[in-house]
């Protein structure tokens, strides 16, 4: 038997995709199936994660759509605000100091967000989602928070990007 790839909307779980024929004819109409969790992060999850991101990236509102020259920015970008990120602060002896220094940070670092509070610069970088770097909890953990902060820019229900993104 086939393994069912399925995706949680935060009220329903759906088939992705390629799982959605071999569910239908497999189970029945209103049929109960119980399922397992599998604990390894899974290459669909990424997948459908990625393509997500894709969805809501070409279908960025203007104003945001400038901002992100890439989807790889804006996956970045929404790491980053959803606190999947590591910050670090340096003070400096004067604000000049911190300006300076921060315009060197920026142009070394295109994905960074730095910015200047008096004499302290605050440098935050997205976390790796590499299967190295994450475990599989924390990669669904900023899965879902990524897809919820571009679901509400796009102005639609977290289920609609997620069902885009198992389309693609």
């Amino acid at each position: 038997m086939r393994t069912l790839t399925l995706a949680w909307d935060g009220e329903a779980f759906w088939p992705l995709s390629g799982d959605r024929t071999l569910a239908r004819e497999t189970y029945g109409q209103g049929e109960v199936v119980a399922f397992a969790e599998a604990k390894d992060r899974s290459s669909p999850s990424h997948r459908h994660y990625f393509a997500s991101l894709r969805e809501a990236w070409v279908n960025l509102p203007e104003g945001y759509a400038e901002r992100f020259a890439t989807e790889e920015h804006l996956r970045k970008w929404a790491l980053i605000h959803t606190g999947f990120c590591h910050a670090r602060s340096v003070v400096c002896r004067s604000r000049a100091e911190a300006r300076s220094i921060a315009a060197i940070i920026r142009s070394n670092d295109a994905y960074a967000l730095v910015s200047v509070e008096g004499r302290t610069i605050w440098h935050l970088t997205a976390m790796s989602q590499s299967t190295e770097a994450m475990d599989q909890k924390t990669f669904q953990a900023s899965k879902r928070a990524v897809l919820e902060l571009l679901s509400d820019i796009l102005g639609i229900e977290p289920a609609e990007l997620m069902l885009a993104g198992a389309a693609a």
